[in-house]
């Protein structure tokens, strides 16, 4: 991953050289907050009251805030959410720049400004035209990514997908995520779409304009603008790396598809060299990145859709999934109720009353009455002894005087008392059934009472050991809140609830909680489905005192059928018998008490239910009012059956918080992991998110580090010089040489002529300030190359930070820094202004100013010395010589004389006189050697006797060595040479004082075509060299591209200027051009690394060129050959030209090519020694010992063709020799 970072910031490098094209700034757009933001400005103070105190108070998710008091990133997250309007109020109320600034932030204050920018009248109708333009130059992106355009607009389904409610069954589950990685992928892709379309569409909006030439350094600035990453979401933000390897990559595809000169440039920029792009190939580039952007808007693009399918796709999968849980959990619920009514099936079909128990021989006697109501003769017997008459006449009395009241009563009472006799009767047997009936009931019924127990007994333990709330269950608490362990890894969370622990570790006793309810949970259900399951045996263990009960019941109820129907057939009136003992007529007077009237209510008490009552048996066990059947259907179906329906319902309960459990530690168990692997994963992306940035960082620091101790040495070396550095605008004076170019001098000025004037040791000055301008000169290049990389360092930090990065790094206890911070901790902020480039593409920092003038002055010989004194030796030997080549000497005298002119009128003028720092008698002594007084050697003189001894000799107007060319007639007829097909020379004798005084030259050339046209221009300006030769006088103008038998004309503007004034020297010819015959090659070396040529050959020779090869000879520095290389030409046809490319393994200064077939090559020479072997430490002998000591070396000699030499024996030696040591072979 190292490497390929390191690629991408190689590749940013470079195209950060290549970039050269002004653009405005990038602005990232605002986030617009939506109606419902969260966020209510709540206090707005006055200016009156709160000038002194710029702040805005506001509530954002239910908490308070201050805009001085909250943190920037706080301010600027409720920034984000805020509408216009609040906005507006605390933009308004933050009225000052630092305010707004100290409040938001470097990146908040960015935004405030963008808001502004895009909320006035000019952005709106800006953006307006621009989108006219993209939909005329890209109709097919800006249908996608128009202002009016959405994901909503462009996929009818994407709304619905989009506001897709997740169901809660499936809310934790990994399609969930997948659907959520899909929708974000879908909403990043469109959004990075976008950003690239609005780069491309703001590029294309702009005017490219005349754009000059800029330097490298400038380049640094501008790239910002070119090369632009889009802002993505968190998550994706680690992917900054791979976008701006996607943009570099895509740029250099597109350059490396248009070929030509830039691609060409860029290949040289790879390979590390500099280069400088023309305003064509700056505007070429420009398209380039335009072209870029839309390659990587419309890959997006084409994205969409397969990305919109994956989102259906898993939407369809997630919903599916939701579908077939909840149908798992309706079969689930369908299955429990079936096995619910199975089991109260069973239930049923066990828990049954009895059939109704045979009496058994003997069980008659419970039911059996012996009691006998007293027949009528029985009673008239016993009462009346048989005579009614008599015994109504002893009974009669004043009140009943027939005594028939009497009679009556007595039969009333007797009946009353055979009645007791029933009812003891009756009593006895009933508490003989009772006490059968209470054995066997209490046998059921503590049996019942015991599983009823049971089940009351559980389902408390249950209540007990179970919170009343199951999620309580699945849950624990931590502080004021609860540890779910449902949380996906968010960053938070790694002090939750401030308890000074992760989430995470947490798990461990969620899921000891958890399993501790399974084991209660277990135990119930253990206990509770041995209790549920027991029916059968249940049943079986009262089935015969349920048959009991059963019986004795029933015996209850015939023994009181029997009492009612004994009851019931009493002899209440006795009638007349007349045939019997007593044949009184008079028994059917006598009156009859009712037993149901007033008088009858001691009869009317049921003896049975007194029986019943005495013996004191429970309601559950009888009740007159209840069957026998209900008090057995009770017992042996509905008591059991609801303790059983109890314990079912009680185990369905415990198996359902079961299942829960086991889903909740499952759950639990894989969130666990899932948790961990997030913040892995979330760790690894931050880590190398980090580390990518403090790659760049601490190269930044290095290159920083760089500076600070170039800078540090380079102004250590100013001690003791009066050098200021440069461009010190404290102390503005002029500079001591050559004031008419230069207003500012880097040098104390009066100390520096002061201590010279004084005597000082101008040598140890000298020397110092040449090691400053040395110093400087190779700092120079160190540190523009430095600043290239910290520009591009500092646009790849730019888009890797984030504030999310900040907070992390700052909380693993590595505080990331900027290039500002960086620049400012290494002590640079002061000198930054001045290491960038001014437009004399020069460092102006290492801007050396006036001292190589300086160092020429304190030398005491200063190159105007040196140059007079060289000049009088030089002219001395034309005075002392008998005769004199006429021309070249008097060219040669015409040259010192203008020279030596311009230096006497320098040193004579009064800006010397004020500013320079020779001593008077130095300044005199220079002048002498010009014109001396004292008629001593000075150049003057001794021209002005050169010019009397020899006859011919001119120094102000010397004769020319070209015949017709002269002083009135400085330019001779030309002649056009063509060296090889297409290509001409107009070359043409020129006059010396001309071709020394040129300045500029200007040629055109024109082909006839019914009229001349304009085909090329040639111009030079400075140095003229390859135009004018001064030593031949020859002025040559070249061309290329002339057709064979057209007519041409060339014509030519030479501006020199002898006396101060520019002057123009113009001429013509016309000419038709005839190619040259023959085959024509040309070398192009690489003159930036000298390792690499490109050979032109043109086959004009009239004939086919076949089985022909390429040779070059490669020379070093000294014109030493070094190698010779070939490559097949294979064919070439008339009139075609090719080219052929060359790679050296040696430096070539110079070469020579030529086009032979293969045996043309020439001999091999040695050109190389290659010494290896032997030891690396010779034991040299002490002082008067011998000698002698050897060691011996190989050495291989090798050819120009890279074989090694069998030419001969070579001697060698290495040069120069330490004293007493040869080496040599």
């Amino acid at each position: 991953m190292g490497k390929r970072s390191q690629t991408t910031r190689k590749q940013l490098s470079i195209l950060l050289i290549l970039c050269m094209v002004a653009t405005l700034p990038i602005v990232s757009a605002p986030a617009f907050a939506a109606e419902d933001n969260g966020v209510k400005v709540t206090h707005v103070p006055s200016m009156l009251w709160g000038g002194l105190g710029q702040y805005v108070e506001y509530e954002m998710d239910g908490i308070k805030y201050r805009t001085d008091e909250a943190s920037s990133a706080n301010n600027r997250l409720a920034w984000s959410r805020m509408t216009q309007e609040q906005r507006r109020q605390t933009y308004d109320r933050l009225h000052t720049t630092a305010a707004r600034k100290a409040a938001f932030g470097e990146d908040g204050f960015a935004d405030i400004v963008s808001w502004i920018r895009e909320t006035n009248e000019w952005f709106v109708a800006n953006r307006l035209w621009k989108d006219r333009i993209a939909n005329r130059d890209f109709p097919e992106l800006h249908s996608v990514y128009n202002e009016s355009a959405s994901l909503s607009t462009l996929y009818s389904d994407y709304e619905q997908l989009a506001l897709y409610v997740v169901p809660q069954n499936v809310a934790r589950h990994l399609a969930r995520e997948k659907f959520d990685k899909a929708l974000a992928d879908v909403n990043q892709t469109y959004e990075i779409g976008r950003q690239y379309y609005q780069k491309m569409v703001d590029m294309r909006g702009k005017n490219i304009g005349a754009v000059a030439s800029f330097t490298m350094m400038q380049c640094t600035q501008m790239l910002s603008d070119m090369l632009f990453v889009p802002s993505v979401v968190q998550g994706a933000t680690a992917a900054t790396s791979g976008m701006i390897a996607d943009v570099t990559n895509v740029l250099l595809q597109v350059i490396k598809l248009d070929g030509g000169s830039i691609a060409e440039k860029v290949e040289s920029a790879m390979a590390g060299h500099s280069v400088q792009l023309s305003l064509a190939e700056q505007i070429k580039l420009r398209e380039a990145v335009i072209e870029t952007y839309k390659r990587l808007a419309e890959r997006c693009k084409n994205e969409l859709g397969p990305k919109m399918s994956d989102l259906r796709f898993e939407q369809k999968q997630l919903q599916e999934l939701s579908e077939q849980i909840a149908r798992s959990a309706q079969q689930l619920a369908a299955e429990r109720e079936q096995a619910k009514e199975d089991y109260q099936t069973r239930l049923e079909g066990i828990f049954i009353s009895p059939p109704p128990k045979q009496l058994g021989e003997g069980d008659g006697i419970y039911i059996t009455l012996a009691f006998k109501w007293k027949t009528e003769s029985e009673l008239r017997r016993d009462l009346f002894n048989n005579d009614f008459e008599t015994w109504r006449a002893e009974k009669k009395t004043e009140a009943d005087d027939s005594g028939y009241l009497a009679a009556a009563e007595a039969i009333f009472d007797e009946v009353l008392a055979q009645k007791a006799v029933l009812d003891q009767e009756v009593m006895g047997k009933v508490s003989q059934i009772s006490e059968q009936l209470m054995e066997a009931y209490n046998k059921v019924n503590d049996k019942l009472e015991a599983l009823e127990e049971e089940a009351d007994r559980l389902e408390h333990k249950a209540d007990s050991d179970l919170p009343e709330d199951e999620v309580e269950l699945t849950r624990i608490p931590v502080g004021a809140t609860y540890f779910y362990g449902t949380e996906a890894f968010a960053p938070e969370l790694e002090n939750f609830a401030y308890s000074g622990r992760p989430y995470d570790d947490y798990y461990g006793e969620l899921q000891s909680h958890i399993s501790d309810y399974q084991a209660k949970v277990d135990a119930l259900l253990e206990a509770v489905n041995a209790l549920k399951d027991g029916h059968e045996g249940f049943n079986s263990s009262i089935a015969t005192d349920v048959e009991d009960v059963a019986y004795y019941l029933n015996l209850l109820e015939k023994l009181r059928g029997n009492y009612q129907t004994m009851y019931k057939t009493a002899i209440w009136r006795i009638y007349n018998d007349p045939d019997g003992k007593d044949s009184s007529l008079n028994y059917d007077n006598c009156p009859q008490i009712s037993p149901f009237g007033e008088t009858g209510a001691a009869y009317r008490v049921d003896g049975y239910l007194e029986a019943i009552e005495n013996v004191d048996l429970p309601e559950a066990v009888y009740d007159p009012d209840v069957s026998d059947t209900a008090v057995v259907d009770a017992l042996a179906v509905t008591r059991p059956t609801e303790v059983f329906d109890q314990a079912y319902n009680l185990h369905a309960h415990l198996d359902e918080i079961k299942g829960k459990l086991e889903a909740a530690l499952s759950d639990s168990q894989v969130n666990d992991a899932a948790y961990k692997e997030g913040r892995t994963n979330y760790y690894t992306l931050m880590d190398a998110w980090l580390a990518a940035y403090q790659a760049a960082e601490q190269e930044m620091a290095a290159a920083l580090a760089q500076i600070k101790n170039i800078t540090d040495a380079y102004e250590a070396l100013w001690a003791g010089t009066y050098f200021l550095g440069s461009y010190n605008t404290s102390n503005m004076y002029p500079y001591l040489y050559n004031t008419s170019l230069v207003y500012l001098s880097a040098f104390d000025v009066t100390g520096l002529r002061d201590y010279i004037r004084s005597g000082g040791n101008t040598a140890t000055l000298h020397n110092k300030l040449v090691a400053i301008a040395r110093k400087a000169e190779q700092n120079e290049v160190l540190v523009a190359d430095l600043i290239g990389r910290i520009g591009a360092l500092d646009l790849e930090m730019q888009q890797l930070w984030q504030n999310t990065l900040v907070d992390y790094a700052a909380k693993a206890g590595t505080p990331i820094k900027n290039f500002y911070v960086l620049r400012e901790e290494y002590e640079l902020d002061s000198k930054w202004d001045s290491l960038t480039r001014n437009s004399d593409d020069s460092l102006a920092y290492f801007n050396i100013c006036d001292i190589p003038q300086v160092c020429d002055i304190l030398k005491g010989e200063t190159d105007d010395v040196v140059f007079l004194q060289n000049a009088i030796k030089e002219i001395r030997g034309y005075l002392d010589a008998s005769s004199v080549a006429t021309v070249p000497v008097s060219n040669r005298l015409y040259d010192i004389y203008k020279k030596a002119t311009g230096i006497k009128d320098l040193y004579m003028g009064s800006a010397y006189t004020n500013y320079g720092l020779m001593t008077e008698a130095q300044r005199t002594d220079l002048l002498n050697l010009y014109a001396n007084p004292a008629d001593a050697d000075d150049i003057y003189n001794t021209m002005s006797s050169i010019k009397d001894k020899h006859a011919g000799v001119n120094y102000t107007y010397p004769p020319s060595q070209h015949e017709g060319v002269g002083q009135s007639s400085p330019v001779g007829e030309p002649v056009p040479n063509a060296g090889a097909a297409g290509t001409v020379a107009l070359q043409a004798p020129i006059y010396h004082p001309l071709a020394t005084q040129a300045t500029s030259i200007t040629a055109t050339l024109s082909v006839w075509n019914d009229g001349w046209s304009h085909l090329q221009t040639l111009s030079g300006t400075d140095s003229l060299a390859g135009m004018i030769d001064p030593q031949a006088d020859i002025l040559t103008m070249p061309f290329t591209g002339l057709e064979d038998g057209r007519e041409y004309r060339i014509e030519w503007n030479i501006v020199h200027a002898p006396y101060g004034t520019a002057l123009n020297k113009t001429g013509s010819h016309h000419f038709t051009y005839t190619a040259p015959v023959g085959v024509f090659s040309t070398v192009d070396l690489n003159k930036e690394t000298y390792d690499s040529a490109t050979v032109i050959v043109t086959n004009n020779s009239g004939s086919e060129l076949s089985n022909q090869y390429v040779f070059l000879d490669g020379y070093d520095e000294n014109d030493n050959l070094v190698l010779s290389e070939r490559r097949s030409l294979s064919s070439l046809g008339t009139g075609e030209t090719t080219t052929v490319d060359f790679t050296f393994d040696h430096v070539v200064y110079t070469a020579e090519v030529y086009v032979a077939e293969e045996d043309g090559q020439k001999p091999p020479v040695p050109v190389r020694l290659e010494v290896e072997g032997g030891d690396s430490t010779v034991l040299v002998p002490k002082s008067g010992e011998a000698a002698n000591t050897t060691l011996p070396f190989t050495a291989t000699v090798y050819d120009q063709y890279g074989e090694i030499y069998e030419g001969g024996v070579i001697e060698w030696s290495i040069l120069p020799q330490p004293e007493g040591i040869s080496i040599g072979g």
